[in-house]
């Protein structure tokens, strides 16, 4: 029998750029999971070699979560003693800077399969909205509260870890899909949650010639 080698390729576009949109699952300390959120992202890659390539994109993220009033900080609404949180159902929406690097570790003619590594750089948060329970002496209450103000960045906020898989199909795109989960390393909004997320970002590449 013969055997025909793969051969793997030598050229390539060293810049590109992509786009990428997930419906992603936001989860709070374990909490039950709410409705999926959105994240959109435009990015510019630079490939080193074949095997690994660099990109910096600039995403825009709607969360939605719920958690036990236990693990919120009730002081960021401004609840005083004796009152309790019961349970908070939250949402925010985001703007921030992830940097990532992926290695390529499969290669064929017209497709790769690959894993990747990256953090948050940058993150602004723009809104805050939350609907929350509250008990005093046996009576609950249901509030809401807001918060619209851009506040100041803060600075690798997430570490993300991903695999996926690249086709091109044709000379003009390629397209990705590619599950992946965010740990954060910081607490979000004034709750100071520590909220993980997950999904599968689905994405177009277009070289830059």
């Amino acid at each position: 029998t013969t055997q025909k080698s793969i051969k793997i390729p030598t050229t390539y576009t060293k810049f590109y750029w992509n786009i990428k949109w997930c419906s992603e699952i936001f989860m709070s300390k374990f909490s039950k999971r709410m409705k999926p959120g959105y994240q959109i992202r435009i990015s510019l890659g630079y490939r080193r070699n074949s095997r690994v390539d660099a990109e910096i994109g600039v995403e825009r993220e709607h969360l939605n979560y719920y958690t036990d009033g236990k693990y919120f900080d009730k002081t960021g609404l401004k609840l005083k003693d004796p009152v309790a949180l019961e349970s908070v159902n939250g949402s925010s929406k985001l703007t921030s800077v992830p940097i990532t690097v992926k290695y390529n570790f499969l290669i064929r003619n017209r497709s790769h399969l690959y894993a990747v590594a990256g953090a948050d750089a940058i993150l602004l948060k723009h809104t805050e909205n939350y609907e929350y329970a509250v008990s005093k002496n046996g009576n609950e209450d249901d509030r809401s509260k807001n918060y619209s103000s851009v506040t100041s960045p803060k600075y690798f906020t997430g570490i993300t870890m991903s695999a996926g898989y690249e086709n091109k199909l044709s000379n003009w795109f390629s397209l990705k899909v590619e599950p992946y989960y965010q740990i954060p390393t910081c607490k979000l909004g004034v709750g100071k949650l520590p909220v993980t997320s997950f999904g599968i970002n689905i994405g177009i590449v277009k070289d830059l010639k």
